[in-house]
């Protein structure tokens, strides 16, 4: 059985090297190596048990990658003709990956343009 590492509410990456929110990217300890490091206030939690997320992990980190994961996706299907990004695919997009953010309450108008202005200025 393999274990998670989670110090300070964040998993341990491969070899001890930082700290991540994510259990994808979180390194695989033995045993062996769980026991060597219970004096170091670690804790270990088993693989197959791991939440996707790390206890410190908060909503933002979650919005963060999605974004990241889903943004080629988004940008193929909201995309017109001309290279530009269409608010009325986009908007709908914004407001199901918004509500993790904000406890179930879609954005705002405002907050949508806001969004979608610096997407724009990312591409």
């Amino acid at each position: 059985m393999m274990y998670l590492l989670v110090k300070r509410g964040m998993y341990w990456r491969p070899n001890s090297l930082g700290y991540t929110y994510f259990k994808r990217d979180a390194g695989r300890y033995t045993k062996e190596e769980v026991d060597l490091r219970v004096n170091e206030g670690v804790s270990a939690i088993p693989e197959d048990e791991a939440s996707p997320y790390s206890p410190a992990c908060n909503r933002l980190e979650i919005l963060e990658d999605m974004v990241i994961t889903y943004e080629k996706t988004l940008r193929e299907i909201a995309t017109d003709e001309h290279g530009f990004l269409d608010g009325k695919t986009l908007w709908p997009c914004y407001k199901a990956i918004s509500a993790l953010y904000y406890d179930g309450r879609p954005i705002t108008q405002d907050e949508y343009r806001a969004g979608k202005e610096r997407l724009n200025n990312e591409s």
